[in-house]
């Protein structure tokens, strides 16, 4: 018995990490997956075009998939081609409470940024701490047009929500309008400069609270499709 908790145990170490489906994220190491800022992995930009992805900066995806079953989320962005800092918050904190696949499609960051290449790191914050991944990305105009194959939501349980250990990654006096029993759908905006550089958050887009009502909208209908069946039996 004691063997089977101890090799409980180990799966559950060894599941201690996440996958960032979209954009395609660096190659790193599951087991360095509590480093900061990128998870363990290199950030190197090269001529290889398959290194960097395409990211339009007036709506793209963030697509993941979680293997803790509830955490925290954050979405941030740099131009530092070095990750080593200036990161700006570029969508809302929010909880996931059940496992499955996760995808925000509508993501934004700042117009000016098209034109540039940059990181964007993906942050979760769950009871046995932090996690990172990053993405090499090309800020290019527009919105983009296509939903990327990654891109699913197989989870309904998700809600905007407040975390200090994952917002001092961005901006210790950032200040937001969210909180865990719902959220603005404009947002907040603010930034800081220090000696390191300067960090700030965006207004987040309403993709999360959309997200939300269409869940609810969809536990609505099969409550309402049971009942129709247990009327139908009876």
């Amino acid at each position: 018995m004691k063997s089977f908790f101890a090799l409980f145990a180990l799966s559950s170490l060894a599941l201690a990490h996440f996958d960032l489906e979209y954009p395609d994220s660096v190659d790193g190491n599951d087991n360095a997956m509590d480093q900061a800022p990128c998870g363990g992995a290199t950030i190197s930009f090269t001529d290889d075009a398959d290194d960097v992805t395409d990211f339009f900066v007036g709506g793209d995806a963030i697509a993941l998939t979680p293997t803790h079953p509830r955490q925290n989320w954050l979405f941030r962005a740099t131009l530092d081609k070095t990750a080593s800092g200036n990161w700006t918050q570029i969508y809302p904190i929010f909880e996931q409470s059940e496992l499955g696949t996760i995808c925000m499609p509508s993501v934004t960051v700042p117009d000016e940024w098209a034109g540039q290449q940059g990181v964007i790191s993906v942050a979760a914050s769950a009871s046995d701490g932090l996690l990172f991944s990053c993405a090499l990305v090309r800020f290019v105009s527009g919105t983009s047009t296509r939903t990327p194959e990654d891109c699913r939501n197989t989870t309904t349980s998700l809600s905007f929500s407040n975390d200090s250990t994952l917002s001092a990654l961005v901006d210790n006096n950032a200040s937001s309008s969210n909180s865990s029993s719902g959220a603005s759908s404009t947002g907040s905006s603010s930034s800081t400069n220090s000696n390191s550089g300067s960090t700030s958050t965006s207004s987040p887009s309403s993709d999360g609270v959309s997200l939300l009502g269409q869940s609810f909208g969809m536990m609505i209908s099969a409550s309402v499709g049971a009942l129709l069946v247990a009327v139908t039996l009876v």
